[in-house]
């Protein structure tokens, strides 16, 4: 291992008269901070053309200034927790999951991996050595690749560290990132580790601002590597996916956190409201655009049911209702989904929404097989951890209504838990609709409120549909006088009435009846409709 010092004697600080940096980097690697997010895109754009650029080429060389800006830009709006993401998203746009085992990491790593997978005592700090710098290597090859014009020794730099087992190391990441976007290599080289390291270590990556040195440019970054024997039960599969998820809660809480910050200053200052509002707007935008990333993707359920309908259509920007697939894809014969509906709607729907998904997406990580009402006792345990121990008053009712299916394929049985949400089922052989109706009451801190949730078993026939919905939807009142509720039964007449239509159709005459119930009447609540067809 070489020593620190080599790799700082291109870096010293330069003189104020010195010329700018010549440094570039490709369009592809700009791109990428870009496409992470949809509402990065916008924030990334808006950085271009303050820079005069219009467009990109992926293997065109740009000034990294460009890239700084962005995540400047990035920074600015969302701190470390966006930079980090930014970092953590961006291997997944150079390689597809089915790429990444014969990428050219992967080929360089795995001989180094394997040693360290069957390194015995004597040998292992030589073997996690030879793993760490296969790593560097392989992203410096990347860097060399993407960048030119560089006057300094871009790149990972590895030393070993003086401890029992051997298991700890300096990196050093010479960049042009500054030290307050380090999170994004950070985030990269932490997605390296979690995807090739064996399963028997894991491993702590943390940053040191006291040993790292920004230069005019570029920075030397500095972080500690320990290794680490892997828990009982986990697996860098289920870790990452944690990871993941509490990367996307911390975006998305920082981006509400604005949103909400934004709409303080519109309350204080009255005397700038219509700059403050706009602000507000604005924020609450960004919110709603993280808010659908939240939404599941049509992977998560395409071949594991017939067909899936929604309506999600939130009252003001942002709201409370949620609808939640599990990623379980290989489990082509079980599917588990959730439909929750958070008490209030606006922000404070929206970050209580948060609470649950990340719950639900925590307690599937690991692939093990739940039971729903185990799931639902992971919500109540969420939305306790959150408010139930507080000591300030909270002038918020949290909590939610919801429904959780498991549905078995091979049995043709959904296993259900109502808790303040109730289901139609459409038995498409005897042409009628049952309704399942649900206690009154969902879920909140208290954990009391579990013995008021009911579970069901129903068994289903290939063909048959369901239909889903939140109050938003029954509640709505109705324009003409005297007002009344669509109200449930209203509900099942019109699904039955065109439950044998196309699955698009069907949900689309529900969307449309409710829509005329509603008329000129104001849209009391958020609505949600899912209709899906079994198999």
């Amino acid at each position: 291992m070489a020593t620190r010092e080599k790799y700082f004697q291109m870096t010293q600080p330069k003189s104020s008269q010195a010329e700018p940096l010549g440094i570039e980097v490709k369009g592809a690697y700009i791109m990428s901070a870009i496409q992470t997010l949809a509402e990065f895109r916008r924030l990334g754009e808006s950085a271009l053309a303050a820079l005069g650029v219009t467009s990109l080429e992926p293997q065109t060389f740009y000034p990294a200034e460009l890239r700084r800006a962005i995540h400047s830009a990035i920074y600015d709006r969302f701190g470390t927790p966006g930079i980090f993401w930014v970092g953590l998203e961006t291997p997944g746009f150079f390689y597809a999951p089915e790429e990444r085992p014969n990428s050219p990491m992967a080929v360089l790593t795995k001989p180094t991996a394997e040693w360290v997978s069957r390194a015995h005592l004597s040998e292992l700090s030589a073997a996690l050595s030879a793993y760490v710098q296969s790593l560097a290597d392989s992203l410096n090859g990347t860097i060399r690749d993407s960048t030119r014009g560089r006057d300094f020794n871009a790149g990972w730099y590895v030393t070993a560290l003086e401890s029992e087992e051997g298991c700890c190391f300096e990196l050093i990441n010479n960049s042009t990132s500054t030290k307050d976007h380090e999170g994004f290599p950070r985030a990269i080289f932490h997605w390296s580790l979690r995807h090739y390291t064996p399963e028997n270590f894991d491993f702590n990556l943390l940053y040191r601002p006291d040993r790292s040195i920004e230069y005019e440019g570029h920075s030397s970054l500095v972080y500690d590597l320990e290794f680490k024997p892997m828990g009982a039960g986990k697996s860098h599969v289920s870790l990452f996916s944690q990871e993941r998820s509490e990367a996307r809660e911390a975006l998305f809480s920082r981006a509400l956190e604005h949103a909400m910050y934004q709409e303080d200053r519109a309350n204080a200052a009255l005397s700038d409201l219509a700059k403050s509002h706009q602000q507000t707007l604005e924020s609450i935008r960004y919110a709603s655009v993280l808010q659908r990333q939240q939404l599941p993707k049509p992977y998560r359920w395409q071949h594991r049911l017939g067909g899936l309908g929604i309506v999600w259509e939130p009252r003001d920007l942002v709201g409370g209702d949620m609808w939640w697939v599990d990623g379980l894809v290989g489990a082509t014969n079980r599917i588990r989904l959730c439909l929750f509906d958070c008490t209030g709607h606006g922000v404070p729907g929206a970050m209580l929404s948060l609470v649950f998904t990340n719950a639900l997406e925590r307690e599937f990580s690991d692939g093990n097989d739940k039971h729903a009402f185990a799931a639902v006792n992971a919500m109540q345990s969420a939305i306790a951890q959150s408010f139930g121990e507080s000591d300030e008053a909270v002038d918020i009712d949290h909590g939610c209504d919801l429904v959780f299916l498991d549905i078995d394929r091979d049995q043709k049985q959904i296993e259900v838990v109502f808790a303040g949400l109730g289901l139609i089922h459409w038995h498409a052989v005897e042409l009628r609709a049952q309704a399942f109706a649900s206690p009154r009451g969902g879920i909140s801190a208290d954990a009391d409120c579990l013995r008021g949730i009911q579970r069901n078993v129903i068994s289903y026939r290939p063909g048959d549909r369901l239909l889903l919905a939140t109050d938003g939807v029954t509640d709505q009142l109705c324009q003409q006088t005297p007002t009344r509720g669509f109200g449930y039964r209203r509900l099942q007449e019109v699904f039955a009435a065109n439950a044998q239509l196309p699955l698009d159709q069907c949900i689309a005459a529900v969307r449309n009846r409710l829509q005329g119930w509603q008329g000129a009447q104001v849209r009391r609540d958020d609505v949600t409709i899912i209709a899906l067809d079994l198999t």
